[in-house]
């Protein structure tokens, strides 16, 4: 009608132009990834690439590529694709490159999500999920051997702790022991000396009883002065009775 007509670009839409995206090719050390390929113990996928929805690496295998592209091909070069691991921000490509890199990851689970983009219009989202295995020393199985061995060192030295602490205790309680048996040995060791000496003086001191020498007496006949001991002197000997 009459007057000026005006409109946003951007607010138009095709409602039948959509986009599907997918996985084309999944490179390993930059060699191409199929099936039955294993990574370490696991296979890497149990079907073709662009069907593939999860892949297994092994820690060693952590340097992959993947290649991504639409179904539709008019004019790739100016079509954008964007990326995110794990939900995070996401990451726009330079137009016309669909593969992206990654070298070095820690083991762990990766979600990866895809898209493109071409001006204002984004294909549907692509996920795949990556899964790179530990090495054995640090699996799940390892830390809980570590955990046991580790439960079992702090049992072994709590209980030497407490036999140490015990044969410690027994130790104290013989020293203290003969500390006491020593001490009543010396406190009770002259009363007994001095005991068994009165005794043996009381008990002995009878059976000592002094004996006199037996006194003798001679008889003597007169003798004229001056003549010798005449042999025929007799002797008598007389003993005194012991006191009953």
């Amino acid at each position: 009608m009459n007057g000026i007509t005006y409109f946003n670009p951007q607010d138009i839409i095709n409602p039948a132009k959509t986009w599907n995206i997918r996985i084309t090719d999944f490179f390993l050390h930059n060699n191409p990834v199929r099936k039955g390929m294993k990574s370490g113990i696991h296979n890497i996928i149990n079907c073709p690439v662009f069907n593939a929805k999860e892949f297994y690496l092994s820690h060693k295998d952590n340097v992959f590529s993947i290649e991504f592209a639409t179904l539709e091909l008019n004019a790739p070069e100016h079509i954008n694709y964007l990326y995110s691991i794990n939900d995070e921000k996401w990451i726009s490509l330079p137009k016309g490159v669909n593969r992206i890199s990654f070298s070095n990851l820690k083991p762990g689970t990766y979600n990866f999500k895809i898209r493109a983009k071409d001006n204002t219009v984004y294909s549907n989202i692509k996920e795949i999920t990556i899964f790179i295995s530990p090495a054995w020393y640090a699996s799940w199985w390892a830390k809980v051997i570590y955990s046991l061995l580790l439960l079992t060192i702090i049992f072994i030295i709590i209980l030497q702790i407490r036999h140490r602490y015990r044969m410690h205790q027994e130790m104290l309680q013989h020293i203290h022991a003969e500390q006491i048996n020593e001490s009543m040995r010396t406190h009770f060791r002259c009363p007994t000396r001095c005991s068994i000496f009165t005794f043996t003086t009381f008990a002995v001191q009878p059976l000592r009883w002094p004996v006199r020498r037996p006194t003798v007496l001679r008889s003597r006949t007169p003798r004229s002065r001056g003549s010798l001991r005449d042999p025929s002197d007799r002797v008598t000997v007389r003993r005194r009775s012991r006191p009953m």
